[in-house]
């Protein structure tokens, strides 16, 4: 301990009461971490008070994004917390936010002490909502490089073939069609859609292989208003395995199988060498 060397037991108790909603909140220091955790030991049941004040702390996190303090409000507490009385003793070392705040020496209203809590936890959620953003955006830009990679490389194999997907039905009538992109050998592959009937939000394209005439999903997938559309994807074997491939609409949530007809289908076997 530092500066509460010179305080009497019970002063030192009223401040590590002092510190019960901070430590609730998590922004209290090691030291007063250490004192609140030693008051809550020998009082068992100011833990009921430390659940009250937990409670608090969740339903302001999961609260609307907070409004802009009264004004003023932040410059009164900012001027609370940099003039304390004459007669209060300079720290060893700077205190806690929360130390800043409470210390009852300094007179801070109630309603400061939630406004500065409030503003503060809005910063706090504010910053994790920010890093989670560009942490999703930096991981889908990497995917999207690695697909936009592979698609290259597949499309200048020496041995690429391109082949023509259409509407098994109508092959000549319908104006949707695919085109498949592949390199014998590799378990991956490109389509390339064309014309394709435009999907509300709630259904996309759902691509699939046949195995001994068992249908196996290869991912979904959207097309751009005009129909056209471009698809990576990945095969569990080489492409020589299956007997057709197919595009269908499905539900946005995709499916286990095929449950309307398909747009286009191609029959594998025929381009086998």
């Amino acid at each position: 301990m530092t500066q509460d060397d010179t305080r009497t037991p019970e002063e030192q108790e009223e401040e590590a009461r002092s510190l019960l909603p901070g430590y609730a909140f998590g922004i209290t220091t090691e030291e007063e971490t250490r004192q609140v955790e030693a008051l809550l030991a020998q009082h068992p049941e100011l833990r009921a008070e430390l659940a009250d004040y937990r409670r608090l702390s969740e339903a302001m996190l999961a609260a609307t994004p907070p409004q802009e303090p009264p004004e003023g409000a932040l410059d009164r507490l900012m001027q609370a917390i940099a003039e304390p009385d004459a007669g209060t003793a300079a720290p060893e070392k700077p205190d806690s936010l929360w130390r800043q705040i409470m210390t009852p020496s300094w007179r801070v209203s109630p309603a400061l002490v939630a406004v500065a809590l409030v503003v503060w936890l809005g910063v706090v959620v504010a910053l994790a909502v920010q890093i989670n953003m560009l942490r999703n955006e930096r991981s889908r830009l990497l995917a999207e490089r690695q697909e936009q990679d592979m698609a290259l490389a597949l499309m200048r194999a020496s041995d690429v073939r391109w082949i023509k997907m259409n509407d098994p039905q109508e092959p000549e009538a319908s104006p949707a069609f695919a085109w498949l992109i592949y390199s014998p050998g590799e378990r991956a592959g490109v389509i390339l859609t064309n014309n394709f009937p435009p999907l509300d939000e709630s259904m996309a394209y759902q691509l699939w292989v046949a195995e001994d005439g068992n249908p196996i999903s290869l991912g979904l997938f959207r097309v751009n208003p005009d129909g056209s559309g471009a698809y990576i994807f990945e095969l569990p074997d080489d492409i020589t395995r299956y007997e057709r491939m197919g595009i269908t609409p499905e539900p946005a949530g995709g499916s286990a199988g095929p449950t309307a007809p398909p747009v286009v289908r191609l029959d594998l076997e025929r381009f086998q060498s």
